[in-house]
């Protein structure tokens, strides 16, 4: 018998959220300090972490940084001027227009967990990207309406989708002012991203997910164009909440590039 065992492989953005036991990373030397942390921060203990297909001059102590910018400030506060955290949660604020949003990575796997959630189940909408979702999955949430659903096309489950509920006590009208979605994983011109817009109340939301292998460029245009599009139809007084996983570095030329586009 060949020694071998089960295992899988993810990409380092795919893997944020998650613990595992083992974690073999592969050509360290070739991730940033910023991905190289977030892969070998999954494991529970260094004896199980492994480097595979790295150079020979590879040393992971070497990444550590000289300078922390702030390290003193920071410190100085620590140490003489403690900040007293005090935690809230969104059942505390049930008199307010609340929501939540999250890319959750496959809807059908957290369902159950997020059913049971005070803080999810007591916002007043609830978004979700990125869900992995079919037709002819059940994912009705107890006391919410869904109002906005876009799933996985051709049957195959991917990171793709979108799902939009509303708690059911509120009877305010939902308008679809805006959708763009796209799923073309093509090599050479890679375009994957989920944006609509809607209205209620005095609200404009605005719900995104930008695939980390999509042209910034491309998702640029597409963006700007969803906000001429909308500030069209919408009255002067409205409010436009922008959320999103925009997959964007903000301290990168591009990210705060795209960033200004907000403002």
């Amino acid at each position: 018998m060949l020694p071998l065992k089960m295992a899988e492989a993810e990409t380092i953005h795919t893997s944020q959220g998650t613990t595992e036991p083992n974690v073999v990373v592969s050509k360290p030397e070739t991730l940033n300090i910023k991905l190289l942390y977030v892969a070998c921060s999954r494991v529970t203990s260094l004896n199980g972490l492994y480097f595979t297909n790295h150079k020979n001059s590879f040393n992971v102590t070497k990444l550590r940084p000289k300078h922390i910018e702030g390290k003193e400030e920071i410190e100085y506060l620590e140490s003489k001027r403690p900040v007293h955290f005090y935690l809230h949660y969104l059942q505390d604020y049930l008199e307010y227009d609340t929501f939540i949003f999250a890319n959750i990575q496959s809807l059908p796997k957290y369902f159950e967990f997020i059913t049971v959630d005070k803080c999810f189940i007591s916002a007043k909408y609830i978004f979700f990207v990125e869900t992995w979702t079919l037709n002819n999955d059940k994912v009705d949430i107890n006391n919410y309406r869904c109002i906005y659903r876009h799933d996985c096309i051709d049957k195959q489950k991917h990171p793709y989708g979108t799902l939009l509920y509303m708690r059911e006590t509120c009877d305010s009208d939902i308008e679809i002012i805006y959708e763009n979605n796209i799923y073309k994983p093509d090599k050479n011109n890679y375009v994957s991203h989920n944006i609509v817009a809607f209205t209620v109340e005095e609200y404009c939301f605005c719900i995104v997910y930008r695939s980390a292998s999509e042209s910034i460029k491309i998702f640029q245009d597409i963006f700007v164009d969803m906000m001429n599009q909308i500030k069209k139809k919408l009255q002067p007084c409205t409010k436009i909440v922008i959320v999103g996983d925009f997959n964007v570095n903000i301290n990168e030329n591009q990210g705060n590039n795209f960033l200004h586009l907000c403002i």
